[in-house]
């Protein structure tokens, strides 16, 4: 693939020189895992019908994803080729994303919802060489459904499917041990590392594509602001094929080489097992989520101390939520905003969660800059509602094939496409 990520060029030097972007990718925290903890649990997996969770240390994963790395060679997969998944949250899922990494692939999961219609574009578009599905989940054949696909997707060269019991099945071309050789770290800081579609005005979803210094200028401000460390296990049960779940809940934890507990379907009575099981500290999902646990708590469900930070994104939170939460189970809510073109923009601090989630959507993370502009194009004073345009290190590096789209001024401001005011703390309300 031929990626033209046009808007790196004018962001490298003074983005670098601010340490905003650290010219890392996750090899190095992967790396370093493997060799400061590597019994250390990676990832816990649960899932929907089975009572036992697959457990793999960092040790395990890495063997893992060292096999899957040389199989992707072996396909024919590297550097800046598109590796597609479509997968539930698993184990497989986070050893994809590492492994593509590994040889310089760009990981392009894709949401488990979708069909025909949106898959074939997404993987024509992305010009995908490997395409990776569940035997079958939540009842929906999707061996059968990409299989049909097939002939309408010239540029894919293999068909993988997980559970499978064929030639194509993940565990003979993905976990044998094929003897490819593994490159030196292909995967360049500047490189695109993650291609994710999102929906626009345009009626046809749109390729974000995000470096691993994007896409981690992200990662290290929301650590920052939310105080998570190497003790927080992570809960994974909000979908990791969105920017949320991918970057919060799949590559935050290996950033503080810590523990992901990963569930697959939702179902609010066994997350609270697992949160106590575990000894999950930390979650990030839509306010529904946090709905459905203070039900199941308030008819007796029991709750963890450990479990005490939460961010909520996608819509605004109630403020009978937050209270609910904190009353019944200590759990602070701290709201977040953003976008798939540059993660979590704006996020509330846990010690003013209580103060203000329920009246806001956050303060900018580390090196953001926020202008709420009139139709004019000029800012707005303190608590007007205008356009709201974002200058960040997380912005995007593009749309794949599509650079008229990417709605970026010659200052470098972005239009968000929503309305809002800031406060006079410098927290905004969509």
């Amino acid at each position: 693939m031929n990626f033209d990520p046009v808007l790196l060029a004018s962001r490298m030097q003074p983005m670098k020189a601010q340490g905003l972007w650290r010219d890392e990718t996750v090899n190095l925290y992967f790396q370093r895992a493997l060799e400061q903890c590597p019994d250390k649990p990676a990832i816990v997996s649960y899932r929907a019908g089975r009572d036992e969770a697959i457990r793999l240390s960092y040790r395990e994963l890495g063997a893992h994803v060292d096999r899957i790395a040389r199989g992707l060679i072996a396909l024919g997969v590297g550097r800046n080729d598109v590796v597609t998944w479509q997968l539930p949250n698993c184990w497989e899922f986070v050893a994809l994303a590492l492994a593509c990494a590994r040889i310089g692939a760009a990981a392009n999961p894709v949401m488990p919802i979708f069909r025909q219609h949106e898959l074939n574009f997404m993987l024509n578009m992305g010009e995908s060489k490997v395409f990776i599905v569940p035997r079958q989940f939540r009842n929906f054949d999707y061996e059968s459904m990409a299989r049909g696909m097939l002939p309408n997707l010239p540029h894919l060269k293999q068909l993988v499917v997980i559970d499978g019991g064929g030639e194509d099945s993940f565990d003979k071309l993905l976990l044998s041990d094929a003897t490819s050789p593994l490159p030196a770290p292909a995967l360049e800081p500047d490189d695109v590392t993650l291609l994710m579609y999102t929906s626009g005005t345009t009626g046809e979803p749109k390729g974000v594509m995000h470096t691993s210094n994007t896409l981690f200028a992200n990662l290290h401000g929301y650590i920052e602001i939310m105080e998570l460390g190497g003790d927080d296990i992570v809960l994974a049960a909000s979908p990791m094929a969105h920017l949320t779940g991918f970057g919060f809940l799949a590559m935050v934890p290996i950033i503080l080489n810590s523990t992901i507990a990963l569930l697959d379907v939702w179902d609010p009575k066994r997350a609270l097992k697992i949160v106590r099981d575990e000894g999950v500290t930390f979650s990030m999902s839509a306010a529904t989520f946090v709905a459905d646990m203070c039900q199941e708590v308030e008819a007796g469900e029991p709750i963890s101390p450990r479990f005490t930070k939460y961010s909520c994104a996608g819509a605004p939170i109630p403020p009978a939520i937050v209270e609910r939460a904190y009353a019944l189970m200590g759990l602070r809510i701290s709201s977040a905003w953003g976008m798939t073109e540059m993660g979590a923009v704006t996020v509330t601090e846990p010690a003013r969660a209580l103060e203000k989630t329920p009246n806001s959507d956050g303060r900018p993370l580390a090196g953001v800059e926020l202008k709420v502009a009139g139709a004019d194009g000029k800012a707005l004073k303190t608590g007007e509602a205008g356009e709201l345009l974002v200058r960040a290190p997380s912005l995007f590096a593009g749309y794949l094939k599509r650079p008229q789209l990417n709605g970026v001024d010659a200052e470098g401001w972005f239009d968000t496409g929503d309305i809002a005011f800031i406060d006079a703390e410098g927290y905004i309300r969509i």
